[in-house]
């Protein structure tokens, strides 16, 4: 996942789409952590949670959100969607 683009959807934006578009929710009973296609320059390492190649980690992931017709992906972090 890309999120270098910075997009930030809220619930309510996710409600929306859930209305007008076929999607797929995954929900976890226990919040796992995803590594995403965002590589953490050396000197930004030391803030922010990566794994061994230097590509960023979110953590405590509770739901992904898929939009079918689209082809995007939001992942809640905290308590925003990013895509």
């Amino acid at each position: 996942m890309n999120l270098q683009a910075r997009c930030a959807i809220f619930d309510e934006d996710v409600e929306r789409l859930k209305h007008n578009d076929k999607v797929v929710e995954l929900i976890f009973k226990k919040p796992i952590n995803v590594t995403i296609n965002q590589w953490i320059e050396p000197e930004e390492r030391v803030h922010i949670k990566m794994d061994e190649k230097g590509y960023r980690i979110l953590q405590d992931v509770k739901k992904i959100f898929f939009v079918l017709g689209g082809g995007h992906i939001l992942i809640k972090h905290r308590e925003v969607y990013g895509c």
